[in-house]
């Protein structure tokens, strides 16, 4: 009795932070951390952008040089998971600021030696230091914003690293020209990590103090489900034991994954299938490069869109958009199918290499949207438990398993079945999101953790 009197006691001294009620603030802390996720991107993505320049500058191998990637892919994702433990025990800020204080040293290292294993190890290093990053960002967002401010904030996040990969593609090559070379790329991302980690560091620590933590006995009331729970930090992880828990975890793990495969699968390996259907290979790179992501930060807003209609349910979201990729890459494959050769007519071969081009991003497209709602907005329905770092890290962890699959997977498809065999394959996954998006929807309402559509809301009063 004393001992249950003593945790009653502890969890009552529980605080969290009050929610940011100012619209200059609301607006500042987006900007903030869309810019500490447009640092992550720059010393993430960089070694990507100038992999060309290197194997030509270095006389390396292709594939000796893609180790690095292949090695930062596997950490990243391993690392989500640590991160996501790590953040619901010790300081968001501290974990971003260090995560990205360490990558920006690791990019000043690894162009200080060309040896290939030197050089891949360093990345690796990289990937764990860059897992450090996104799920104290979803944990600080939860922290200072009420559910609504949060999926508009949220979603502006995700822009910085979209924006990253434009600016990537578009000032790599003239640093390269002017600057003397690949290394100089990494030397400057390593500036701009750093400035991210100061300006993460010291702006989060001024929230901190501006909207001081609270009693959670003082603290706002949250429904969640309909159902009154108070959000007592680390007083929910007992509530989340059980066969529902688990097989929801693994269902969302599963599903996620399917859309990694197809986000990163897809969009890895589109130069390569229009080249090889088309032979229009000197525009690709512009197309990953820029359109690519602008279809990304357009899906966004569409998937922000849906979810409103859609009474904020992001099962039935994310059902909805992996439907989308069923019928796009269903129509990939007819216009594959239907495709002519060079000597049916330019204006004909032409317009199916465009729509190929339009299908394929509105299938990278849709999968950004499952991705959003997947990273950002499903685990904020677990901050009443305690645990939306470790949600956010776990569902990040199952994006990169299906990425780092499909990579090699699609490829020996391609292999042994050609493209459309591979383009059937997208098609098949497409429906396993789907299934899976179904399989979710009842341990998914056994945790009630649907949203009480009766709730007015800001959103629904706009």
């Amino acid at each position: 009795m004393k001992a249950q009197e003593e945790n009653t006691a502890k969890h009552n001294k529980a605080v969290r932070f009050r929610y940011i009620e100012s619209k200059k603030d609301k607006v500042l802390i987006t900007l903030l951390f869309s810019w500490a996720y447009f640092c992550s991107y720059t010393t993430r993505l960089n070694y990507k952008t100038v992999i060309s320049a290197i194997v030509e500058s270095e006389g390396m191998k292709m594939d000796m040089a893609a180790a690095a990637l292949t090695g930062m892919f596997i950490t990243y994702g391993i690392g989500q998971l640590i991160s996501g433990w790590l953040g619901d025990r010790i300081e968001p800020k501290f974990l971003i600021s260090g995560g990205l204080v360490l990558s920006s040293a690791l990019n000043i290292l690894l162009p200080l030696n060309t040896d290939v294993a030197y050089m891949t190890v360093i990345w690796c290093v990289n990937g764990f230091g860059q897992a450090l990053i996104w799920p104290p960002i979803v944990k600080t967002l939860s922290n200072f914003l009420e559910e609504n401010d949060y999926r508009r904030s949220a979603v502006k996040v995700l822009w910085g690293s979209n924006i990253a990969v434009i600016v990537l593609y578009l000032v790599c090559p003239p640093i390269i020209s002017l600057c003397g070379g690949w290394k100089s790329v990494f030397f400057i991302s390593a500036a701009v990590g750093l400035a991210g980690a100061v300006s993460v560091f010291i702006a989060t620590g001024s929230f901190e103090r501006k909207y001081a933590a609270i009693p959670c006995t003082e603290a706002e009331v949250r429904t969640v489900g309909g159902k009154n729970e108070e959000n007592v930090p680390g007083n929910g992880p007992e509530k989340m034991r059980g066969g529902a828990v688990i097989l929801l975890f693994a269902l969302l793990v599963l599903m996620i994954a399917a859309q990694g495969a197809l986000r990163d699968g897809v969009d890895t390996w589109i130069p390569s299938y229009i080249s090889s259907t088309f032979g229009l290979s000197t525009a690709i790179s512009i197309l990953s490069g820029v359109i690519l992501p602008v279809f990304a930060i357009l899906s966004y807003s569409a998937a922000s869109a849906v979810f409103g209609k859609l009474k904020k349910n992001e099962i039935l979201c994310c059902a909805c958009f992996f439907i989308a990729s069923v019928v796009c890459s269903a129509a990939l494959l007819a216009v594959r199918l239907v495709s002519p050769d060079g000597n049916a007519g330019v204006f004909a071969y032409f317009l199916c290499a465009a729509l190929s081009v339009l299908v394929l991003a509105l299938l990278v497209g849709c999968m950004h949207a499952v991705n959003m709602i997947c990273t950002c907005f499903i685990p904020a329905r677990f901050r009443v438990f305690g645990n939306i770092s470790f949600v956010a890290g776990l569902i990040n962890f199952g994006t990169y398993v299906g990425s780092a699959a499909a990579t090699y997977g699609f490829a020996l498809i391609a292999e042994k079945s050609g493209w459309t065999g591979t383009v059937i394959s997208w098609i098949a996954l497409s429906v396993s999101g789907v299934l899976l998006c179904i399989a979710c929807f009842i341990p998914w309402k056994k945790m009630h953790l649907s949203a009480n559509p009766d709730k007015k809301t800001p959103e629904s009063s706009e």
